[in-house]
């Protein structure tokens, strides 16, 4: 195969992308950027046509974040060029690539609570009157046009601290495509779909198909494969911060991209199912989660179930079923006064009324939302790690930090954390290292049962193997484990058994053998007939 030589290294030439295009929107030529002790990318090249849908895929960690926030301006310091349009572009910030018709949509939401939905959608660059004051008028009328552009039917004088996730979502879409007098070029979208509902997606899926026949380029980053299927034109896969290649849509598979992506076929991803429970870790009796003071209406209505040691037992259901409601209850988020029902830890009957008292009683909880609830992310790995276990290296009231870095260094090791160093910011972690950050920080305060909620979320499929690793070795050594997912093979691939909730009840107790998609499926979707006002 013939090779060209840059920078000292061999480039394999059905690597390099092709000369751009009259039809060439975005172009990437040898783009590489270095951070304290981390290579985040070589010599990167590829581009991006006007009209295309355009699908970046990797494990986190290869790359893809760092590059979108080259393109977006936040990060100037990098090697290579890009090219907008057949001409060099150079970003002093991310004013700069707004100025460019460049947007784009982060996958954590960044939005300011107390501000209404049209001060959000302008903020920056408000319109101002003849007399230099704010012209709330016009901010209103164009804010209405853009967020029915988005079919979000909410008023531009509603603060966002009241729109669900979901619509927050949406919000700041509806903000990338609000550029005001900087046609929109360029759509960068970071996991768009993480916290949107099939509807919600739907919609957002529709906004995509009409900036295509508008012309307007869009960088898709996902780790849902059905999503790139269905909307990407082509792929580009990273993998450890280096181009491996850019593929037609039409020509590439499922297995095929996640070998490209990981290196190894898809069947060395799944650990083998070897359970063999052990005695009884817990066991819950008639729990109920009462959404207000009164009594009436319930978030979760007269559960109950047994944990068993080594054990993974799934709990699958809607959105709204009560998953994450069932495991914030054990953990004692909503304190005693709206929970009803027992609880028993090994044979124990314990009164879980805070988050301590459930650490106190062995259990942890590996939250759904990293960023705002497992977390800080301006402070170290290792302080993040050792959060919750720190009355373990203390000694008459004074950390002992020999003794937490060799417990960090030793869970580093152990789950396979990526990171230059445990004194770096947990923020600049890949989702998935973070997400291992998050579980080790609850292994190290030795639980006996260990809360899962959507474990995997925003991370890609070489992480999931990871995380999925971490859980069966858990479970063989003895972890009770309850794992909430929305994520169906998910559920039917790593649980021993599955509880199904619909409206808050248990509507299913299924084992290994009898869970199926269309089992599930039915029992979550089956409706409360009678309410119970007791």
């Amino acid at each position: 195969m013939k090779e060209l030589r840059r920078g000292g290294r061999n480039i394999e030439h059905n690597l390099l992308p092709t000369q751009a295009t009259a039809a060439t929107m975005l172009e990437f030529r040898y783009v590489g950027k270095n951070f304290p002790g981390v290579q985040a990318l070589r010599d990167v090249s590829f581009s991006v046509d006007t009209g295309e849908v355009h699908a970046l895929v990797g494990e986190n960690g290869a790359g893809k974040s760092t590059l979108m926030k080259i393109v977006s301006g936040v990060y100037t310091d990098y090697h290579g060029t890009l090219f907008l349009e057949g001409r060099p572009l150079t970003l002093c910030g991310p004013q700069d690539a707004r100025r460019y018709g460049i947007a784009i949509i982060h996958q954590e939401l960044n939005l300011i609570p107390e501000l209404t939905v049209a001060e959000t959608l302008f903020l920056g660059r408000e319109p101002r009157t003849r007399w230099g004051t704010l012209d709330s008028r016009r901010m209103k009328r164009e804010a209405s046009t853009v967020l029915e552009r988005v079919s979000l039917p909410v008023s531009p004088d509603c603060p966002v601290k009241r729109l669900r996730v979901g619509e927050q979502q949406l919000v700041e879409i509806a903000r990338a495509l609000e550029q005001g007098e900087h046609p929109l070029r360029l759509l960068i979208l970071d996991e768009p779909t993480s916290a949107l509902s099939a509807a919600e997606a739907e919609r957002l899926f529709e906004v995509i198909g009409d900036l295509k026949r508008q012309g307007v380029a869009s960088i898709y980053i996902s780790h849902k494969f059905d999503e790139i299927f269905r909307l990407a034109d082509r792929i580009t896969v990273l993998r450890d911060g280096a181009y491996i290649g850019t593929y037609p849509t039409g020509e590439m598979n499922e297995s095929a991209l996640i070998r490209l992506m990981v290196g190894r076929p898809l069947t060395d991803l799944l650990p083998p199912q070897t359970a063999n429970p052990g005695e009884e870790a817990m066991r819950v009796e008639g729990l109920s989660l009462l959404t207000n003071g009164t009594g009436y209406g319930r978030g979760l209505d007269n559960i109950s179930f047994s944990l068993r040691r080594g054990e993974i037992l799934g709990v699958a259901g809607l959105m709204g079923a009560g998953r994450t409601e069932l495991l914030e209850t054990l953990f004692g988020v909503y304190g005693r006064g709206q929970v009803r029902g027992r609880i028993f830890i090994a044979g124990r009957k314990r009164h879980i009324g805070s988050p301590q008292e459930a650490i106190a009683a062995g259990l942890a909880f590996v939250t759904e939302d990293r960023k705002t609830q497992s977390l800080i992310s301006i402070l170290s790995v290792r302080h993040n790690m050792t959060l919750a276990a720190l009355k373990g290296f203390l000694r008459a009231g004074v950390i002992q930090q020999p003794a937490e870095r060799a417990a960090v260094q030793e869970q580093v090791e152990r789950l396979r954390i990526k990171t230059p160093g445990d004194a770096v910011t947990v923020g600049t972690l890949s989702g998935g290292n973070q997400q291992k950050v998050a579980l080790a920080k609850c292994l190290l305060t030795a639980p006996s049962v260990l809360l899962l909620d959507e474990p995997t979320r925003g991370i890609d499929v070489g992480a999931k193997a990871e995380i999925y690793r971490l859980i069966h070795e858990l479970a063989e050594g003895g972890a009770a484990i309850l794992l909430a997912s929305s994520e169906m093979p998910e559920i039917l691939s790593l649980c021993d058994r599955v509880l199904v909730l619909s409206h808050g009840r248990l509507t299913a107790e299924l084992t290994q053998a009898e869970a199926t998609q269309e089992r599930i499926l039915e029992a979550a979707t089956l409706r409360r007939a009678t309410r119970d006002a007791a």
